[in-house]
C-alpha cells in the first residue's frame, strides 16, 4: 500500500508502479505522450503478472482450486514452469 502526500491510499503494485512513473517530469519513467512506449511498458508489467499466475497456482494450489493435485502432478507442473516459462 502506498499513501500519497495528500493522504490517498493506493493498492496493487502495478498500479503503484505506473503512478510513480507518471510523477517524473518529461516522460522519463512512464511515457504520457508516447502511447507506443507506454504500451510496451504495460506489456512488460502484464507479462510479469502472467508469470505470477503460474507460480501462485503451483505454490498455493490449494487456495486457487488445485488442492487435489497429487505429488506427481505437482512435479510435472513444476517441471513445466521451469522449462517453459
Amino acid at each position: 500500500m502506498l499513501r500519497t502526500p495528500e493522504g490517498a491510499e493506493m493498492n496493487q503494485s502495478q498500479a503503484i508502479i505506473r503512478y510513480v512513473g507518471r510523477l517524473a517530469e518529461g516522460d522519463v519513467l512512464y511515457p504520457a505522450t508516447d502511447l507506443v512506449q507506454a504500451q510496451l511498458i504495460d506489456s512488460i508489467l502484464n507479462a510479469s503478472g502472467d508469470l505470477d499466475i503460474g507460480i501462485i497456482t503451483y505454490r498455493y494450489g490449494h487456495r486457487v482450486g488445485f488442492g487435489h493435485l497429487d505429488d506427481e502432478a505437482k512435479a510435472k507442473a513444476a517441471k513445466t514452469l521451469i522449462t517453459e516459462v
